[in-house]
């Protein structure tokens, strides 16, 4: 199979046919990032594994899940780590990745409620899931409706950009400029989207997504997907930045389809005022188009029209995979 996320066929065939076996709550749990569930203070969990690019690096995790809640309405406030590290590894490089782990979850407040950590043989790298623990952060959410605007917020394929120019450092320093490798490199600060959320949550009647593997085309099929929609998207209007499309050309990769973490996918009815009360707080944010009552799902790009295929395998795998067959 594959690498990355479990293909949608097989995903519902034999983990929501598995778990769930009334169809209808099979539908309500596709695309479903976070939990909810009402228990004292706590009521939403949100869980992630490595983040493509950042497999090295717990805090990553942690930051992945705490978006999966803050796209839901929630806001993080506790975490539990589960890690698995190789044979060969030594106590301090364990020490070090821990501490890295503790030193992102004090700054962004939320605190550590256990989890597991053990030695593995089979290993050859370390193994990291986090899962968040949250309280709602606004009104209820609304069930999306055709006719709601498509907002995404900031640009897409922000990680996978970092993420690329970290890893490809050496050699597209051979091609562009050391200054934007350098800038595509910082993307990776606008990994949370916890503002953004918490603006939308505030101005109610919305439903968000956070781009994460698959990148934006991934987003907008699961989102419509998951609430039995239509869409009409228009490809021109997706923000996206030249760093991305310059590194992405290099590399024959995709943007549309590479890790976007830092972004989210906004659905809702009064997407002009969204747009203008993000902008009013610093955060780039576009309207690309809107959900429609029939089930296509189209793309445009001037007078091309596509229609949006089920998610493909995240662009960073495709990626990795050529680094290891050279």
């Amino acid at each position: 199979m594959r690498t990355g996320k479990l293909e949608e066929g097989a995903l519902k065939r034999s983990v929501l046919g598995a778990l769930y076996p009334n169809p209808s709550q099979r539908q309500q749990k596709y695309g479903a990032d976070c939990a909810v569930f009402e228990t004292g203070s706590v009521q939403a969990a949100a869980s992630a594994s490595s983040v493509p690019g950042f497999e090295g690096r717990p805090e990553w995790s942690l930051l992945s899940a705490a978006n999966h809640l803050y796209a839901g309405g929630f806001a993080p406030r506790y975490y539990l780590l589960q890690a698995a590290f190789p044979a060969d590894w030594e106590e301090k490089e364990i020490r070090e990745k821990m501490q890295n782990l503790a030193e992102e979850a004090k700054k962004r407040s939320i605190a550590a409620a256990g989890g597991h950590t053990q030695i593995c043989r089979e290993l050859a790298s370390p193994w990291y899931a986090v899962t968040c623990l949250g309280e709602q952060n606004g009104a209820e959410a609304l069930r999306p409706e055709a006719g709601w605007d498509l907002v995404v917020t900031r640009q897409i394929a922000l990680a996978g950009t970092a993420a690329l120019a970290q890893k490809g450092e050496e050699e597209l320093n051979r091609t562009f400029p050391s200054s934007m490798i350098g800038r595509a490199s910082a993307f990776s600060q606008w990994m949370l989207v916890k503002q953004e959320a918490e603006t939308a949550a505030r101005m109610g009647d919305c439903r968000m997504r956070d781009l994460s593997q698959g990148g934006i085309f991934a987003a907008l099929w699961e989102f419509a997907q998951r609430w039995e929609l239509g869409l009409e998207a228009d490809l021109k209007k997706i923000p996206i930045c030249q760093e991305t499309v310059e590194i992405c050309e290099y590399f024959d990769l995709n943007p549309y389809c590479l890790y976007s973490g830092g972004s989210l996918l906004i659905g809702t009815p009064k997407g002009d005022a969204l747009v203008e009360a993000l902008r009013e707080k610093g955060i780039p944010a576009v309207r690309i188009g809107r959900l429609t009552g029939e089930k296509a799902r189209r793309i445009y790009n001037g007078e091309e029209c596509r229609y949006l295929d089920r998610p493909a395998q995240d662009e960073w795998y495709r990626f990795e995979d050529r680094r290891s067959s050279k």
